[in-house]
């Protein structure tokens, strides 16, 4: 027995031997259960998920641009075997994040809070650190030892966490919060990358102080960089101390490293801010869609988190969770034969019902594995099937009202809604923020805080004729 028992110790200790790798950014042999091959696989998955739960910003110049910037950074990395892809979500949430194996996200709504190059290529460079770092591979490593699921805690009905595949496609896995080491270390890559890069680093420190005053506002669609990137204790004081001493071992002149404040704030200008009400909107106790002309509704007290590719409804009680989507069928048959081949779900029943004048069908079922209730609508409204998913915990079918309220849209003021953008002005005189700001009655306090923070400066900051701002049209 005694044999045996060192047999086995002797296959674990092999095992952890080769489950090791050498990190590209330390050299130093760590514990890694994902590979470079896996990582690059997940990656490619991750990039389609991405693409369609949150949607790239339709803007190919400004696309462009940030991929543009982000290969010059590519050049400084460690591991320069990768692919780089650098994209734009079409997100309001202040965030950005990357993928295992080289795929670059930033929300429009983080760009809108930058002000130069220099700060958009720290950006990029810190994220450029985690995946150089394989910081996304080791907390993956660290939940595959820790034996808990990768999906803890991604949606609201914990029971529900291994249904994500009706529910979600799993880019939840990619908010796995950084340790603060983490943290420190993709902040310090972020000026090496862009300091050899010929970017001035210091700007990084500035944006911190900007994301300092900025107050965490999460619709549910992404998470806010606070709540996946834990600041560091003294991370400004430690960016400068890093750019200090990158610079010292670099042959660029002090005088050289670039802002290129014109350059970026020419490329957001005309960039949507905020939540595009033409992808959805709550208001007055409904959802509604103008593009798509159809509305819904959702009482308060239901928390609304609204993708490219969903609606998820969740009530205070936290006993179910909604979910809304257009499906692929081309009409209501083909969308129930679709519905009929996941097997993770039991049918029950059918029924034909009319949903304020359209066609609908109800579909009772329960999830396989722990027999949670699903109740399903598909509507169908001209050439489109939208279906309603609900899951429930307890009450069957207490809030199929929310799917039986679904109707057409008609109202013009809800179908003429248009989303707030940039607009770049340049200032007539010298004088504070607040002056130029009152020359397009632009007096509100509230108002003229909320652009000075857009412009990283504030409100009594003195600016010279000539300078470039944004305000919100």
């Amino acid at each position: 027995m005694p044999d045996i028992k060192f047999f086995l110790i002797f296959l674990s200790i092999l095992f952890l031997f080769e489950s090791c790798s050498v990190n590209p950014v330390t050299g130093k042999r760590e514990l890694m259960l994902v590979s470079e091959s896996q990582e690059l696989s997940m990656g490619a998955s991750y990039d389609k998920d991405v693409s369609n739960d949150y949607g790239i910003y339709d803007d190919n110049n400004l696309n462009n641009y940030i991929n543009y910037v982000g290969q010059k950074l590519v050049k400084q990395v460690h591991r320069k075997n990768l692919n780089y892809h650098f994209k734009v979500l079409d997100a309001a949430e202040v965030n950005a994040f990357a993928v295992p194996g080289g795929y670059i996200y930033i929300t429009r709504g983080l760009l809108a809070y930058l002000n130069n190059e220099a700060q958009l290529a720290a950006v990029l460079g810190h994220e450029l650190g985690h995946v150089n770092a394989r910081h996304s591979a080791k907390q993956m490593t660290n939940s595959m030892l820790g034996q808990f699921g990768l999906l803890a805690g991604t949606i609201a009905v914990p029971e529900l966490q291994n249904y994500q595949e009706v529910i979600s496609s799993g880019v939840q896995l990619l908010f796995l919060k950084f340790s603060r080491s983490d943290e420190v270390q993709a902040d310090h890559l972020g000026v090496v990358y862009s300091s050899k890069a010929g970017y001035d680093s210091f700007e990084m420190a500035k944006f911190f102080e900007t994301l300092e005053r900025l107050e965490p506002k999460s619709s549910g669609k992404l998470p806010e960089w606070a709540s996946t990137h834990p600041n560091p204790d003294n991370r400004i004081d430690n960016v400068e101390r890093d750019t200090l001493q990158i610079r010292s071992t670099l042959p660029i002149p002090k005088s050289e490293y670039a802002v290129l404040k014109e350059q970026f704030i020419k490329n957001i200008d005309g960039m949507t801010f905020g939540d595009d009400p033409r992808e959805g909107f709550y208001e007055d106790g409904y959802f509604y869609h103008p593009v798509l002309k159809f509305k819904f509704i959702v009482p308060d007290g239901f928390k609304v988190q609204n993708s490219k590719s969903k609606v998820l409804i969740t009530p205070q009680q936290k006993d179910s969770v909604i979910v809304f989507h257009l499906t692929n069928g081309r009409d209501l048959d083909s969308a129930i034969n679709q519905f009929r081949l996941n097997r993770s779900i039991k049918v029950y029943s059918y029924s034909n019902v009319i949903i304020n004048n359209l066609k609908a069908v109800k579909v009772v079922s329960s999830l396989v594995q722990n027999k949670m209730l699903l109740v399903s609508y598909f509507i169908q409204k001209g050439d489109k099937i939208y279906q309603f998913d609900s899951f429930y915990k307890n009450f069957p079918e207490r809030y199929q009202f929310i799917p039986m309220s679904f109707s057409a849209l008609f109202d013009p003021h809800k179908l003429d809604r248009k989303p707030k953008r940039i607009k770049v002005i340049m200032t007539t005189f010298h004088g504070s923020l607040k002056k130029h700001l009152a020359k397009f009655n632009i007096n509100d306090p509230k108002d003229v805080d909320k652009i000075a923070l857009l412009n990283g400066i504030y409100a009594d900051t003195v600016l010279k004729e000539g300078e470039l701002i944004k305000i919100i049209e």
